[in-house]
């Protein structure tokens, strides 16, 4: 399945009615609609262009190899932080599996807007 980008309006509309979870590597925004859309970007204290790019380079390769565990009726958008910069690969996967997990009890248990 080729994952879908959210557009600009989209976002605006995430950032604006959905709920916000945090992790210690990346801040989530999601928000439930008819499919899942998805959108990657670095916080503005990241200046570093290089630095940047590799924070979303990180985010899109979870994102693709945990696709099948992200609930497929989101709007989500993923914005990494400093951390993932210097994080090792084993522990940020670990620590999105576990965002994963928040996410499906969230859904099971109907805490959605």
């Amino acid at each position: 399945m080729s994952l879908r980008t959210l557009r600009g309006r989209e976002i605006r509309e995430v950032f604006s009615k959905g709920q916000r979870l945090h992790t210690v590597y990346f801040t989530v925004y999601f928000t439930r609609m008819e499919s899942l859309k998805i959108a990657v970007a670095a916080t503005r204290d990241i200046r570093i262009k290089p630095q940047k790019n590799r924070v979303k380079r990180r985010l899109r390769a979870l994102i693709r190899l945990y696709e099948s565990k992200l609930p497929k009726n989101l709007y989500i958008v993923f914005i990494g932080n400093r951390t993932l910069l210097k994080a090792d690969w084993s522990s940020i996967k670990a620590n999105f599996l576990k965002f994963t997990e928040k996410l499906e009890r969230l859904q099971s248990n109907q805490q959605f807007f």
